[in-house]
């Protein structure tokens, strides 16, 4: 003997009747986090947001570059070359 049951549901209404919590607000909540993480991460990634970052860390880039030239130029003159 065999029997078929076919039940026309949405997946909502499957999750009801088999009594699962309700995790849609817990979804909402997260994909809403992650909405506003990567929308910040791609303001980050506009023209205006590269060039603010390039010139907010101009002075640390020079002073580095600037000790590095000098490294390199006072041990090249303790070489003796």
């Amino acid at each position: 003997m065999k029997f078929t049951i076919e039940i026309d549901s949405t997946p909502l209404e499957m999750r009801q009747f088999l009594g699962f919590p309700d995790v849609q607000p817990m979804q909402e909540a997260v994909l809403a986090e992650l909405q506003r993480t990567m929308m910040a991460q791609v303001e980050k990634l506009s023209p205006e947001g590269l060039m603010r970052g390039w010139f907010l860390d101009a002075p640390k880039n020079a002073d580095w570059i600037r000790d590095m030239i000098g490294g390199v130029l006072a041990k090249a003159g303790t070489s003796g070359v």
